[in-house]
């Protein structure tokens, strides 16, 4: 009998300071088989990186003390981890979004309220439909 293909989990860093968004994000993207990590907090979260190695960092834009577009940078400038992808996760005009994804070399965004299925369009688009376990279904019960 050949051995069993492991597929290692995915983990997805969400770094948010709304306890609703984090939870919102969290729940879709865990019923699809990722490990997901989440910070309240946007201090650290370089470090938080480097431990997790994360698929895919989840970065809300309007945070308090340090915002989303500084901590993308600070990924971004940071030998250990500059190559992470990084999503801006933001309620922000379309627009907005564009202009900061660039401005911070932010790999994308998601546009926060469009729904779960954009939310895990974007984030399946950077890990790969093909790298993923598969869903987990809830159990009814019966």
């Amino acid at each position: 009998m050949a051995p069993a293909i492991v597929t290692p989990e995915k983990t997805i860093l969400i770094v948010d300071d709304s306890p609703l968004s984090l939870e919102y994000a969290r729940r879709g993207l865990s019923t699809l088989g990722f490990r997901v990590v989440t910070r309240g907090n946007a201090i650290g979260t370089a470090a938080a990186v480097l431990r997790e190695k994360p698929a895919v960092v989840l970065l809300d834009v309007t945070m308090p003390t340090l915002n989303g577009v500084e901590v993308c940078q600070s990924i971004r400038d940071s030998s250990a981890v500059h190559d992470t992808v990084v999503l801006l996760y933001s309620d922000r005009p379309e627009m907005e979004l564009v202009r900061l994804t660039r401005e911070c070399r932010a790999n994308g965004y998601v546009v926060k309220g469009a729904g779960m299925g954009s939310l895990i369009a974007a984030v399946k688009a950077w890990v790969g439909d093909h790298e993923l376990p598969p869903p987990i279904t809830p159990r009814k019960e019966i």
